[in-house]
């Protein structure tokens, strides 16, 4: 059974409670005189420098207790002491975060145990490496470490012993006395809150869950938020939803009876206002004022319901609310009514000699009237007129320190008749303190990382820094980022103060400060909820590549050689994403680009005849948002689509060959009819008649004749060639052509 365990059944058991109550008192009784011998009126804190202390000589400071922790402490070592904290529940993270998560305090003998001088937990248990011999005392072993545990009254000597207390929101943890580094743990004293909200008319001194007004009244809420558990209850949330027909009165809105800025008035009526903390037993009291049904006359009135509930929430408290209601009625006409409903004294600033600015805020409401004006009687002998038809007039006026009761008296008309109307409603009381204390308080330091740089780990912090200021003004923050960067201030009368900063890997320490000002002095402000701590990790980088692209023919060739490809691209990411791919395919074609997140992509594309090179670029988008875009030679494959061979058909034969062949390139030829042998066509062969197949006989004459036929036959002969000559230079002209 582990220290935790034994502790809460040691806790529960009745027969145990017994037997340590008893022991208790037999101790008490034995050790009474010690006790009156070193009682002290401060919580002792010596070092105890024995073999009972799980560390040798103790830790004065969370430093000392965490280098002890890691180190050992020269006579125990280093796996011991982590054995006995690890053994009751307090773990590596808990010990080196106690320089911002622990508080000032201490254990009584009793079993009590105090921070900041307050109760947190009760039946402290404690222990150490050694029994003890006064008994009560029950051992663990803690991984090898031998560890006692008891109540205080068995083992202290003194009535308190100083402790490193740790909490968290508001609630106990464990704590460390300092003097030996033993580990205590206790019943931890819990919060815990409620909340009421209330209504009145404007004017009247009782507050209820509802109340009955006409149309255009203001009504005051009052929300008491109260602390109801048994130590402080942190960081509760309050705010108020005003329900459709109710509207705000601006600047009436007061914090346990400080009036609160316009922006604080935006947040409770929003997202709320966050209290730092509220004391046990004590309660933070909200009073606003609205109007209900505001500019509705008796012609337009409706009468209603209307519920407001206030809320309130808690990190570790389930969240409350509590609503009341106005029952809005309608006036009756025709009777004229002028009501001086309301005068709202708010205070302002003060100037260093105490004086201080007041805003007052008179409400009427008129029926079958017409509002004029407003006739505010400051009480200090001063006086002003405001010329207004609204239901509301307000001014200022500067007071001296002292009690003064300001009234208002409202003018109406109506039918000719001047109406004027002031009444109890009308008529406050203030009184000017001299200059209050100033209280000031740095409340919370909140750090939230952006999105780091992938290259370089850089990431952007924002730092929100929450202050509070009680008759103080804030006028501003002072972040110091815990690098080597010049500190920033940050002018600003808010209760928060937003910046940013950009951290390079490593650890830092950034904190802030809040400056304000009260009766004309400068407040600068700091504290442990104020600092905080950044580690920032080396960059995790991306890795990215376009991996392949092939190509590959689809079909063959259509009549004009055009062929179809394939082209599938492949590519990796590592801590980035693909996006897309954009295809350039190397002919005059645009490129074309596929959106996909995939590994793989695939387009297709036709090319004509010819050589040409594809090529793939992919995209990628990284985790800082900017994108790549990414090729490699691997991506880049070469295309070439042949062109077709033209052909021809021969003369001789009529059938087809290539163009440029011998075939398509031979002659035509004819016959000659004489000889029948081939010759070229259109040459003279092929054109000569036939020759005769029957031979000439000459008739037998004498000389006479003979002489008649030889002049017979030149002259014949003479014109027959002239008759070739003239067929040949016309056949030559015609071939010529």
């Amino acid at each position: 059974m582990s220290f935790l365990s034994s502790v809460k059944k040691h806790l529960t058991s009745k027969k145990t409670k017994i037997a340590g109550a008893s022991l208790l008192f037999l101790a008490t009784a034995l050790i009474g005189t010690l006790f009156i011998v070193r009682a002290s009126a401060a919580p002792v804190s010596t070092p105890d420098c024995d073999a009972n202390s799980v560390l040798w000589c103790g830790a004065a400071n969370p430093a000392a207790l965490s280098d002890k922790y890691d180190h050992g402490d020269g006579h125990n070592s280093e796996a011991s002491i982590h054995n006995i904290y690890n053994c009751v529940g307090i773990s590596d993270t808990d010990i080196w975060d106690m320089g911002t998560t622990s508080v000032s305090g201490y254990v009584t003998s009793s079993g009590d145990v105090y921070a900041n001088g307050m109760l947190v937990a009760t039946n402290a248990i404690t222990g150490g490496r050694e029994n003890s011999s006064g008994g009560g005392s029950t051992a663990h072993n803690c991984n090898g470490t031998t560890f006692w545990e008891r109540k205080p009254a068995v083992t202290f000597l003194n009535p308190e012993l100083s402790a490193m207390v740790v909490m968290k929101n508001g609630v106990f943890q464990f704590a460390i006395l300092n003097s030996c580094g033993n580990p205590v743990i206790a019943t931890p004293q819990k919060p815990n809150y409620s909340i009421l909200k209330q209504v009145r008319a404007a004017g009247t001194s009782t507050y209820g869950s509802n109340v009955t007004v006409m149309a255009g009244t203001t009504v005051q809420y009052q929300i008491t938020v109260s602390s109801t558990g048994q130590v402080p209850v942190d960081d509760v949330t309050a705010r108020d939803a005003l329900p459709s027909g109710i509207v705000y009165t601006a600047g009436t809105l007061e914090e346990n009876g400080a009036a609160l800025s316009s922006s604080q008035a935006s947040a409770f009526f929003g997202s709320g206002i966050t209290l730092a903390s509220i004391k046990n037993g004590s309660k933070v009291v909200f009073t606003f004022n609205a109007v209900a049904g505001p500019n509705e006359t008796y012609a337009n009135c409706t009468p209603g319901t209307l519920n407001n509930e206030g809320y309130i929430t808690s990190p570790v408290l389930p969240g409350g609310s509590s609503g009341a209601t106005v029952n809005k009625q309608c006036q009756s006409p025709p009777k004229v009514t002028l009501t001086c409903n309301q005068l709202t004294l708010t205070p302002g600033t003060i100037d260093d000699q105490g004086n201080q600015t007041y805003t007052l805020v008179a409400t009427a409401s008129a029926q079958n009237a017409t509002i004029t004006g407003y006739d505010f009687n400051f009480g200090n002998g001063q006086s002003k007129t405001v010329a207004t038809g609204a239901t509301t007039a307000s001014t200022t006026n500067v007071y001296a320190p002292g009690t003064y009761a300001p009234s208002v008296t409202v003018t109406a008309t109506a039918n000719g008749q001047t109406y004027k109307e002031s009444s109890t409603n009308c008529t406050g009381s203030l009184t000017v303190k001299p200059l209050p204390q100033p209280v000031i308080a740095c409340d919370e330091l909140t750090l939230t990382a952006g999105t780091a740089d992938v290259d370089t780990g850089d990431t952007p912090y924002t730092l929100v820094a929450t202050g509070s200021a009680t008759n103080a003004t804030i006028t501003g923050y002072v972040f110091n980022f815990g690098d080597n960067s010049q500190n920033q201030t940050i002018t600003t009368g808010d209760t928060t103060a937003t910046t940013t900063h950009t951290y390079a890997p490593g650890t830092y320490t950034p904190s802030v400060s809040v400056v304000a000002t009260a009766n004309g002095k400068t407040y600068t402000v700091s504290g442990a909820k104020c600092t905080g701590s950044i580690t920032v990790g080396a960059p995790t980088p991306s890795t990215y590549a376009c991996d392949d692209l092939t190509a590959t023919a689809t079909d063959s060739a259509d009549a004009s050689g055009n062929v179809t490809y394939a082209l599938a691209a492949a590519a990796e990411a590592t801590n980035a994403t693909i996006t897309g791919y954009t295809f350039t395919f190397g002919d005059s074609s645009q490129a074309q680009s596929v959106t996909t997140g995939d590994t793989t992509a695939n387009v297709t594309h036709t090319y004509a005849p010819g050589s040409y090179t594809a090529q793939v670029t992919v995209t990628v988008k990284l985790p800082d948002g900017t994108t790549k875009q990414v090729t490699s030679a691997k991506c880049s494959t070469p295309i070439t689509v042949a062109t077709p061979t033209p052909t021809c058909t021969s003369p001789t034969n009529g059938q087809t060959y290539p163009v440029g062949s011998t075939e398509c390139n031979a002659a035509p030829t004819c016959t000659s009819p004489t000889t029948g042998q081939t010759y070229p066509a259109g040459s003279s062969e092929c054109n000569q008649p036939p020759a005769s197949t029957t031979a000439t006989v000459l008739v037998n004459t004498g000389p006479g004749q003979t002489i008649a036929l030889f002049f017979g036959t030149v002259v014949v002969g003479f014109f027959g060639h002239k008759i070739i000559l003239s067929r040949r230079n016309r056949r030559a002209r015609a071939e010529s052509k």
